[in-house]
């Protein structure tokens, strides 16, 4: 009797996270989505829809190792696949862009599909050498319709990669990855 109480309070506690994650989603919360996906992931890692929200809930909030994990599980559907690809190239961006920083390595001849994340850009820009540096600040004009100027900087003290986004010369966003 104990374990049908503890396996029916299990189910209700998933549900209603569940509800949370849906609820958070839908509001544009992704921050708030990745995290409890986070949490209800593994009992719902082959229920693709889910797998799907809770990518994107990561992609959007910048948590791209989640993005990696749940990535493995998107498969079933021509979309899918391509959706999973699309998320996979904006994993390899990120690892690209810290080795190149980190150890120096000439990736100018690599090229990933564009996403329209930040690292997809940058990595796009980076590769072809489309920026200017000055010290250890690598500076990118992202286009006159968006009005913004990139700059990737590497914290090598902390091992991580910055990048800002300007507005003419109003920061507007700081996204850190590592």
């Amino acid at each position: 009797m104990k374990v049908f109480v503890g396996f029916f309070f299990l189910i209700s506690l998933l549900q209603a996270s569940m509800y949370q994650f849906v609820s958070a989603y839908k509001a544009k919360k992704y921050e708030q989505a990745c995290a409890i996906g986070d949490k209800i992931f593994k009992p719902n890692r082959r229920d693709e829809v889910f797998v799907q929200a809770y990518s994107m809930s990561c992609l959007k909030s910048d948590n791209i190792d989640s993005v990696a994990i749940a990535s493995v599980y998107i498969k079933n559907s021509k979309e899918s696949r391509k959706n999973a690809a699309i998320l996979s190239s904006v994993v390899a961006a990120k690892k690209l862009l810290y080795m190149s920083l980190v150890d120096g390595v000439d990736i100018s001849s690599l090229r990933l599909p564009l996403s329209g994340h930040i690292l997809s850009d940058i990595f796009d820009k980076y590769t072809k050498k489309e920026y200017t540096k000055q010290d250890d600040i690598f500076k990118f004009d992202m286009g006159k319709e968006r009005h913004i100027t990139m700059q990737l900087v590497f914290d090598k003290d902390r091992a991580k990669i910055y990048i800002k986004e300007f507005d003419k010369d109003k920061l507007e966003k700081t996204h850190i990855y590592w």
